[in-house]
């Protein structure tokens, strides 16, 4: 089996490309199209909205080119958009212009709000005292208790969910000792962090868009074993 991973951003080409080893770990990246063989995976970042330009135009056309991947999956933020709203935009966009896998598969999954909202869902990185500056993100919204995914932002927040999202997350790896920005996720690349993640699904009713991720991705390791 082998499959390509188009992404949103730079982050989650980074992060997804260790994240994807811990649920695949006999599958092998490759970098080129014309590397791929068998068990391999391919991620490329459209450094952008890549269902808004030619990103996921031209992956599928290199799909079709090279017949070989079995699953295109495209990963993107929802934002502010509702889930099946954005979903359906993408599916109607790629009707309109014609544009079909000849071999593999098309799966769409929406980071709602964004990749960020996925990683406040860490109960093990989230070490709140009440005596610091995250306090006023904690009091504004519990991540740890409440579904990261529904948080808005508050009133005095000027600029979009997702943002505030970013924001909340930064401090809450300060809280932890640990640094977190888009070109060096630290920690978020381990196994440790990722089962965190995982975690929170299997024992909460929160994350459901990460949840119907992981839950696809684990289904096909289990099914190519």
């Amino acid at each position: 089996m082998n499959f390509y991973l188009l992404t949103e951003g730079r982050t989650e080409e980074i992060v997804y490309r260790h994240w994807l080893t811990y649920i695949f770990p006999n599958m092998r990246q490759v970098f080129r199209f014309d590397q791929i063989e068998k068990d391999n995976f391919i991620i490329k970042s459209s450094s952008g909205y890549p269902f808004r330009n030619t990103v996921l135009q031209d992956a599928i056309h290199t799909c079709n080119m090279y017949g070989k991947i079995d699953y295109l999956i495209l990963i993107a933020d929802c934002d502010d958009e509702d889930l099946a709203d954005r979903k359906k935009f993408i599916v109607d966009q790629l009707q309109n212009d014609g544009l079909r896998l000849k071999h593999g598969n098309l799966k769409i999954f929406l980071q709602k709000k964004c990749f960020e909202s996925w990683c406040l869902g860490s109960i093990k990185f989230n070490t709140f005292d009440g005596s610091s500056n995250y306090k006023k993100f904690v009091s504004f919204y519990d991540v740890s208790e409440e579904d990261p995914e529904l948080m808005t932002k508050p009133k005095w927040f000027r600029k979009s969910n997702s943002i505030f999202h970013f924001y909340y997350f930064r401090e809450m790896m300060k809280q932890s000792k640990q640094r977190y920005h888009k070109a060096h996720p630290g920690v978020v690349l381990s196994k440790y962090f990722f089962e965190d993640i995982v975690e929170r699904i299997d024992s909460t009713p929160h994350l459901n868009s990460f949840k119907e991720f992981y839950n696809f991705m684990i289904g096909l390791s289990t099914r190519d074993r």
